[in-house]
């Protein structure tokens, strides 16, 4: 970017100044326990949930995967993981794994996890007699959130104060 003239050399030397190579986690199997046991902290309580455990086979699932998305896509797997699963233990099939080119596969995660949050939806607005508000807080998204999955999932949006006209 320097040569092309779109980037100011003096400020690429002063960042130049030090290069940390950090090789992918698909390379860093054996890290991934414990970063996920981290994240899985963090996400637990950024819910408002309590801790949770991260089972053998919830681990198996992260390690078989080959995280294109590095650190961050782990992170972003486990905190919708954390908010898909009940009880106390990060439910496995809420996370990714194997090859996530493998299409089929792919596609049929997508359609589990689609109707597993598509019934948790169900069953907070259940739960809340209809109130969006408060399934949403057991949820731990937003109402926003929660309006738009209504959407997604074609579920009709429960109306407080009776019928409207």
């Amino acid at each position: 970017m320097v040569t092309e003239g779109t980037f100011r050399e003096d400020l690429y030397f002063r960042l130049n100044g030090i290069t940390i190579e950090v090789p992918p986690l698909r390379e860093r199997r054996e890290q991934i326990s414990l970063i996920a046991g981290e994240l899985l902290v963090s996400a637990c309580a950024d819910a408002r949930r309590a801790p949770m455990a991260l089972t053998k086979e919830a681990l198996a699932r992260l390690e078989s995967y080959d995280w294109p998305g590095n650190v961050r896509e782990l992170k972003n797997a486990i905190e919708r993981a954390v908010l898909l699963s009940q009880g106390d233990v990060l439910d496995p099939m809420a996370l990714p794994a194997g090859d996530p080119g493998d299409d089929a596969a792919g596609a049929r995660l997508r359609n589990d996890l689609a109707a597993f949050e598509r019934q948790r939806i169900v069953e907070a607005l259940e739960k809340c007699a209809g109130n969006q508000t408060k399934a949403a807080q057991l949820l731990g998204i937003s109402r926003r959130t929660l309006v738009s999955r209504l959407g997604e999932y074609n579920l009709p949006r429960p109306r407080g104060g009776g019928q409207r006209a």
